[in-house]
């Protein structure tokens, strides 16, 4: 594999590890059985925000730095809970 397509897929794992965290850290603060559906849901907005971020960064950057996999993980897992806290507001009013 080329250096660009090997920064590329470690990009995206780290994305994907970052959403994997907020979907545990959200099951195990809601205190319910596991729902696939709301994990599935919530892996499709962390999949928004890998593609977001690897789009508008990775364009720019001229070198990729660990700084950059810790943070589309923290963007992953941020977008997710942002969103999931948006929605359940919308729904409450």
């Amino acid at each position: 594999m080329t250096e660009p397509t090997l920064q590329i897929l470690l990009l995206i794992l780290c994305g994907v590890a970052g959403t994997a965290i907020a979907v545990l850290l959200g099951w195990t603060e809601s205190q319910e059985t596991f729902n696939k559906k709301k994990a599935v849901a919530s892996f499709l907005r962390g999949s928004v925000a890998i593609v977001t971020y690897i789009t508008a960064n990775y364009a720019l950057a001229t070198q990729i730095t660990l700084w950059d996999y810790v943070a589309i993980a923290l963007f992953a897992a941020g977008f997710d809970a942002v969103l999931k806290r948006a929605q359940t507001a919308t729904q409450k009013t």
